[in-house]
């Protein structure tokens, strides 16, 4: 018999089979998915995008863990009840949100949304670039600047 029932609630159902995997390597654990008739008496909670309905479910619940570093993916029940909320606090983390904010910017600043959009060829999809007059110069004679249309 465990010691700690913890209610695994995602709205993806591949990554809470993943977390539910993971918790099996420790013998006192047992992590449930939201349907299971036991997670009626979980004591704990792990949420990533839970059910809103999730407390009515598992009345028991003591804690309720985000998957996260935020709690904005859970719904306004959870901050209106009193069980305690916690999130993931990790140094990797700040690193690791800095390099996602980073690549968001570039990924449309560099425009990889249109590109990726149009990658596949199609009739009158192309990306409509601006007219420019670029300078060229002839090399060699240090003169003759034209500009290109």
């Amino acid at each position: 018999m465990s010691d700690i029932t913890i209610v695994v609630d995602c709205n993806d159902a591949d990554f809470a089979r993943d977390i539910c995997a993971a918790l099996q390597q420790f013998p006192d654990v047992t992590a449930l998915l939201p349907h299971h008739q036991a997670a009626r008496d979980a004591q704990y909670a792990s949420c990533w995008f839970p059910d809103p309905q999730l407390l009515s479910r598992s009345p028991g619940l003591k804690l309720i863990q985000a998957a996260s570093a935020g709690v904005d993916h859970l719904p306004p029940a959870l901050f209106a009840s009193e069980i305690p909320l916690c999130r993931v606090i990790d140094e990797d983390f700040r690193h690791g949100m800095f390099e996602y904010a980073l690549w968001s910017v570039l990924w449309f600043q560099r425009h990889f949304d249109r590109a990726l959009a149009t990658s596949e060829p199609k009739p009158g999809s192309s990306i409509p670039s601006a007219p420019r007059r670029l300078p060229y110069r002839h090399y060699g004679s240090g003169r003759n600047w034209r500009l290109y249309r």
